[in-house]
């Protein structure tokens, strides 16, 4: 309603009421999240700022889980890989700006732009990886229950997930300039790679063996795709891959400028 989403200081009131609308209408289970707009006292004019809100109630997906439980491994790997590979969003994010700027810009400018992305690319990957090896645990044994075998896959295919976002940034690349045929050799290679490998794996270590395969597959694609970039452009595999202390403080500043982005709201 308009009085809700005028001047609010929070979102947890209009949450705690949308949870309970929800029982009263015999809901027993429900997550939301809400994104909108907060405002705090400022200078003379209020502040206005970002901000989420996460509500739940009831046993959120234990009770519909235990109800399946157990898994078959393919149900597992198939969760367990869409939720690795959500970290693709960070550098799928990039490549439709980088496909524009190398299909316009001079090859040397184009691929010194690539390196620069691919190494800040890098760097909130490499935080939200370590953020999921440290919490996939937890979250799984408490949300996920009877998932818990996919545990030791998600480990496996992690590193695999981090070099092929790599990739998804250099294929941007090497689309750009046009060289098409590159890539879908590339990506052929790693299809004919991904089903040799788990037809051999699988079948000795299950789950962790599908994880392994695709994670070999990912870094060989990805491997080939750098080392290309490394001897068309004249850039090192060193300078397109490891961030520089110039690349953490870049996108440090622009990450907490997204997380705390405040403007002044005008007084009418």
């Amino acid at each position: 309603s308009m009085d809700q989403s005028v001047m609010r200081t929070s979102l947890i009131p209009q949450m705690v009421e949308s949870l309970g609308r929800n029982h009263s209408r015999q809901i027993d289970e429900a997550c939301f999240y809400e994104l909108g707009r907060v405002f705090s006292r400022g200078d003379g004019a209020p502040v206005q700022a970002e901000s989420v809100s996460l509500g739940m109630m009831g046993p959120v997906g234990r009770s519909l889980l235990d109800k399946r439980a157990p898994f078959t491994d393919e149900e597992m790997f198939v969760w367990m890989k869409g939720l690795v590979e959500k970290l693709f969003y960070i550098p799928r994010s990039m490549s439709p700006i980088l496909f524009q700027r190398v299909s316009t810009q001079e090859a040397r400018k184009s691929a010194a732009f690539t390196a620069s992305v691919a190494r800040k690319t890098m760097v909130p990957l490499v935080l939200a990886s370590l953020a999921l090896l440290a919490l996939a645990g937890p979250i799984v044994r408490l949300l996920y229950p009877g998932f818990e075998a996919s545990i030791p896959a998600l480990y496996v295919l992690l590193p695999g997930v981090i070099l092929f976002s790599l990739f998804e940034i250099l294929s941007s690349s090497i689309l750009g300039r046009g060289q098409a045929t590159a890539y879908m050799v590339t990506n052929l290679i790693s299809a004919a790679a991904n089903i040799a490998l788990a037809y051999t794996l699988v079948p000795i270590w299950g789950i962790v063996g599908a994880a392994a395969a695709s994670t070999i597959a990912y870094s060989l694609v990805s491997i080939i795709a750098l080392v290309y970039f490394s001897r068309t452009s004249q850039i090192s595999i060193r300078d397109t891959v490891i961030p520089t202390g110039q690349d953490w403080r870049e996108v440090s500043k622009a990450l907490k400028r997204l997380v705390r982005k405040e403007t002044i709201v005008e007084s009418e």
